[in-house]
């Protein structure tokens, strides 16, 4: 019996070794928090003039990363300085709770002039079940979920 080979090692083995090992190598895009996915990326037509100020002035605010080098801030910023090839300078938030990282990510993020009021509004109904949860965590009657399993089922599709 043949096993079924992983699309990733079959794309290696194709590059052939010089060309695996600088795939290997290369440098990867940093992980970013999952509430700052929710945000969509600057257009082109906001980005490039973005991208062009940082050729020409540099990183003004550095990109701020957790313990880990996950984002929470600046994931427009990263970007451009890798495109041209410029170290991007980085606060490390040390220490703080997965609820203090939300915060910090909705803070900084939400008030970007390049989100429509349409934009934030769909991202604040995303953001909407991570908030119920925590604020029942808080109160210490568990997440909705658990405090309400036949409505989350509900909710899920699943009932």
């Amino acid at each position: 019996m043949r096993l079924a080979r992983h699309s990733k090692t079959q794309e290696l083995a194709d590059l052939g070794v010089e060309g695996a090992l600088r795939q290997l190598a290369a440098p990867r895009a940093p992980a970013v928090h999952p509430v700052l996915e929710l945000i969509p990326p600057m257009r082109p037509e906001e980005y490039e003039p973005f991208k062009a100020s940082i050729a020409e002035h540099g990183v003004i605010f550095p990109v701020e990363v957790d313990e880990h080098g996950v984002v929470l801030d600046g994931r427009e910023r990263l970007r451009a300085c890798r495109e041209l090839g410029l170290d991007c300078p980085r606060v490390i938030r040390i220490g703080l709770s997965e609820e203090e990282k939300f915060a910090l990510v909705i803070s900084l993020n939400l008030i970007r002039q390049h989100l429509s009021a349409d934009q934030r509004a769909c991202i604040a109904v995303e953001l909407e079940p991570h908030l119920e949860e925590r604020d029942a965590i808080r109160a210490g009657g568990g997440s909705p979920a658990e405090q309400y399993p036949e409505e989350a089922r509900t909710r899920r599709g699943t009932a």
